[in-house]
């Protein structure tokens, strides 16, 4: 997630060929959440270049130096380590910042296996994927829910912390053969409390041999 993309050598192409102009000048925030308007304010005089690399994606854009240059929340939804260079005729300014995953948006939830024997000591697995809308893995350590209804059995819930964007669990099977529903429930990390549903799984628990998924 963090690494620049495959145009950053022709970023580093320019660089012995043109001189470079004191990086302090070029001060983009140090971070910023994905889908987040920036703002980054310009010196100078006349017209430049505008590089923007990303970890999947690059573009060049002219600007007016002095003027701020305003990055729009659709060009920020890659978390990761971000590149910024300008160039005109007086050098080169360049400088990094920090595009952190938005809050989590929703779940991929896998669920193994579809069918099994019952009652049989960890059988259940369940993993979560916590995504925001833009496909980055929220990283942030946060608690998920995850909750096994077995019919004609008492309910399960265990808290689990995730780690780097995933939480995993293992659960037995019911003791009696029926249909059985797994949920994973994270809250949202900022704004108001909301749960964000993993996908539902069916399981069956059965007398026979557990089938391949």
């Amino acid at each position: 997630m963090r690494r620049l993309s495959a145009a950053v050598p022709l970023l580093a192409f320019l660089l012995p060929w043109t001189p470079l102009i004191n990086a302090q000048s070029l001060q983009p925030p140090a971070s910023v959440r994905a889908n987040t308007a920036v703002s980054v304010p310009t010196t100078g005089q006349g017209d430049a270049d505008l590089y923007l690399v990303g970890p999947s994606s690059f573009s060049k854009r002219k600007i007016k130096l002095g003027v701020p240059i305003q990055i729009g929340p659709e060009e920020l939804h890659s978390a990761g380590q971000w590149l910024m260079t300008i160039k005109s005729g007086q050098g080169i300014e360049t400088a990094t910042f920090e595009v952190l995953p938005a809050e989590t948006g929703h779940i991929s939830f896998v669920v193994r296996p579809s069918r099994l024997p019952v009652a049989v000591a960890e059988a259940i697995s369940g993993t979560a994927y916590l995504l925001d809308n833009y496909h980055n893995l929220v990283t942030a350590t946060q608690e998920v829910t995850f909750r096994l209804s077995i019919e004609h059995g008492p309910a399960e819930s265990r808290v689990v912390r995730s780690t780097d964007g995933v939480a995993w669990i293992k659960l037995d099977s019911g003791p009696r053969q029926g249909a059985a529903e797994f949920v994973a429930v994270s809250r949202r990390r900022f704004g108001e409390p909301h749960c964000s549903r993993g996908r539902l799984a069916r399981l069956q628990s059965s007398h026979h041999r557990a089938s391949r998924f």
